[in-house]
């Protein structure tokens, strides 16, 4: 009986010095592991924290230069890539871009405009529908006056495959337009009457009766 319980003891033993460091291991790590992350959430923030400051400074020089005629729009864009390479192409860059952009097509450089909206939808569009919206309302727009329709409607149709829906009239009475400037009068003639028959928005119906009227 002895040698039994001695035998069967001896098992036990063996067992527990065989996973004994394995699982010595699980638990420092399962200890560590909040350790870790915490040490991870801080790098980042201080990462992150960092990166805002070099995006502010940038706001207030390149983007003031820009404004004032003082930096050139094919060097801005040059500098601004710069900045995204150096903050990790960081989503807090996506304000001071949009403004950018804006900035540009106000003066009607809209070559640059492309380069960075083009650039951006590359960099920041992801999964984002809003974000996606920004850059490719602005996108459109821009291939348009370039005389790229083509393009515009492509990146329009895409855009009505996004989930969030944002200002979808728009969208279906901007396509129209698209069209009718390419010569398609039937698929205009069928978004405008699309955006009179199933929006709520009265200026985009008015809009789209006006265009009607041209076809």
């Amino acid at each position: 009986m002895n040698d039994k319980t001695n035998s069967s003891e001896t098992e036990i033993g063996a067992l527990i010095t065989k996973y004994k460091v394995p699982a010595i291991i699980l638990i420092v790590v399962v200890l560590l592991i909040p350790i870790g992350f915490g040490g991870y959430i801080h790098l980042k923030s201080q990462r992150e924290e960092a990166y805002g400051e070099k995006i502010y400074n940038f706001s207030q020089e390149s983007i003031s230069a820009l404004k004032d005629n003082k930096l050139k729009p094919s060097e801005f864009i040059v500098v601004f890539k710069a900045l995204m390479m150096e903050t990790d192409y960081f989503k807090g860059n996506f304000p001071l871009l949009i403004e950018a952009c804006d900035e540009l097509l106000k003066v009607g450089n809209l070559k640059e405009a492309k380069e960075l909206l083009e650039f951006a939808d590359e960099k920041f569009s992801g999964n984002n529908g809003y974000t996606k919206f920004l850059i490719d309302t602005r996108l459109a727009l821009v291939y348009e006056d370039l005389g790229e329709v083509d393009k515009s409607i492509t990146l329009l149709q895409a855009s009505l495959n996004n989930e969030s829906k944002i200002l979808e009239g728009k969208t279906h009475l901007d396509l129209g337009r698209f069209y009718l400037k390419k010569g398609n009068k039937e698929k205009a003639k069928e978004k405008f009457l699309y955006v009179i028959n199933n929006f709520d928005e009265e200026n985009y119906k008015k809009l789209a009766r006006l265009y009607m009227s041209k076809l």
